[in-house]
């Protein structure tokens, strides 16, 4: 089954797509500040208003949690209440095939694997 073309899919780095998208941020007017975040300054409703890091509160409209499995953790200990996210380890392996001189390019294929036990039970590799 076909996923997409070049047009459609893509492999992203974590770290370039990270950095683009700050950079980008920062050219619409956004400010990045560095630091360790100890927790939410919230209103009564406990609508989120600022957020307190390095020592300081930074007031904030808009405030993104992105830490995976933890975001819940630190957001309960930070006095909110957030659907529960959880982690799934999975893994990615990138092959760089040799291509003839005269290739166009690289093959767009991509091969998802899974394997059946003798039990009957069936896995991936994810």
């Amino acid at each position: 089954a076909s996923l997409g073309g070049p047009d459609t899919t893509a492999q992203v780095n974590p770290y370039s797509l990270t950095t683009t998208l700050v950079e980008h941020a920062q050219q619409q007017g956004a400010k990045l500040i560095e630091g360790t975040v100890t927790g939410l300054d919230l209103d009564d409703a406990k609508k989120v208003k600022g957020v307190h890091v390095n020592g300081q509160t930074v007031p904030a409209a808009i405030v993104v949690l992105c830490m995976g499995p933890w975001t819940d953790i630190a957001a309960r200990d930070w006095g909110l209440q957030l659907p529960r996210v959880q982690g799934l380890k999975a893994h990615s392996l990138i092959y760089s095939p040799t291509l003839p001189k005269d290739a166009p390019g690289p093959p767009e294929h991509c091969l998802f694997t899974s394997f059946g036990y003798k039990s009957g039970k069936e896995a991936e590799p994810e």
